[in-house]
């Protein structure tokens, strides 16, 4: 499908989306969150139910 560039700035119909922890979960390990890294283990995006950790979505 090719790019249409007069549709730049148009706005499509409004949509409502919801996840669960389960799915915030499973996108957070599918992306790499939770390795070592510099800034850490990003461990509030990797658990639910860890002492003093809330969980984030990314």
């Amino acid at each position: 499908m090719p790019i249409n560039p007069d549709a730049a700035g148009s706005v499509g119909p409004s949509a409502e989306f919801s996840w669960t922890s389960k799915d915030s979960l499973l996108y957070a390990m599918g992306v790499g969150a939770g390795v070592s890294d510099p800034t850490g283990f990003e461990l509030e995006f990797t658990t639910e139910n860890s002492n003093d950790v809330t969980q984030r979505a990314l």
